[in-house]
């Protein structure tokens, strides 16, 4: 990765750690990556469902199933990820190359 990339890739999440790890878990996490995931899922399994015993019925089980566990899995995808960039940035910032206006 180039300097600069690097150097806007920081700014962008020390602007977005600003906001707390809650939001960022919430909307990086939970909304944009668990409720895609659910929706991929139910949508994969309820195909099974349908045109193996023509049954619509599970289609609202499944996707409350998936919706449950989606979510709680964006969680942990979150506060993973928040970790991951937290202990990056904090890497760079401890770099002697770095300028600190990040």
């Amino acid at each position: 990765m180039t300097d600069k990339r690097k150097q806007d890739r920081f700014a962008r999440w020390g602007k977005t750690r600003e906001k707390g790890m809650a939001r960022y878990v919430i909307e990086n996490g939970v909304l944009s990556w668990g409720l895609v995931m659910c929706f991929v899922f139910t949508v994969l399994q309820s195909r099974g469902i349908v045109h193996y015993r023509g049954d619509r019925t599970d289609v609202t089980a499944v996707f409350l199933s998936n919706l449950k566990l989606w979510l709680i899995a964006g969680a942990f995808y979150g506060i993973a990820t928040w970790y991951a960039l937290e202990s990056a940035y904090k890497k760079h910032l401890q770099s002697p190359f770095t300028d600190k206006k990040s």
